[in-house]
């Protein structure tokens, strides 16, 4: 018989995005720190978010990703969230994002919630391998993937654009 994870571990919880969450979304994804990532370089407004949050009831095959807020249960509050992105139900894989609010830093959440997804990813997305790309200068994120059982399979060179000059990118691999 099939064993499938909690959707907590020792400390935290692992839910969908619910109406509430709108204003806390708001300010985590529209914080300017967290684009230096990704392409988007402008805020998003309430209305597209509340419509994120409204379509975000797709499961991982419908959508081809999910999105997972982090809770401490200690502290009954949301810590950050927690993706699988780029899904692809032919090769079996997918992509990892984790990001954890800057005043809830330092406590080891997000290893743990990394711990969970990589259980969650082997035994109920049936997924045979799992990657993240990491900012070569990301020393946290980069032992942190390494600390879960990640590798360096790759390097993306000159991949983002930082003020005025570009930086690598490590492609962090976890065959499951």
């Amino acid at each position: 018989m099939e064993v499938i994870p909690s959707n907590t571990t020792q400390r935290l919880k692992f839910r969908a995005l619910e109406p509430e969450d709108l204003s806390w979304l708001m300010e985590l994804e529209n914080d300017p720190s967290h684009w230096m990532v990704g392409d988007r370089q402008l805020p998003l407004s309430r209305a597209a978010f509340r419509a994120y949050i409204e379509n975000a009831s797709e499961t991982l095959e419908q959508a081809g990703q999910f999105r997972w807020v982090i809770e401490c249960t200690e502290q009954n509050t949301q810590v950050g969230l927690l993706d699988l992105y780029a899904f692809s139900e032919r090769h079996q894989r997918a992509s990892v994002g984790i990001l954890i609010q800057p005043i809830h830093r330092g406590h080891g959440y997000a290893k743990e919630a990394l711990n969970w997804l990589i259980d969650y990813a082997s035994n109920v997305g049936h997924l045979h391998q799992i990657h993240a790309e990491v900012d070569a200068e990301n020393t946290q994120s980069i032992e942190l993937f390494k600390s879960c059982g990640f590798e360096n399979s790759g390097v993306l060179k000159d991949w983002l654009r930082r003020g005025g000059r570009f930086v690598d990118v490590w492609q962090m691999q976890r065959v499951l």
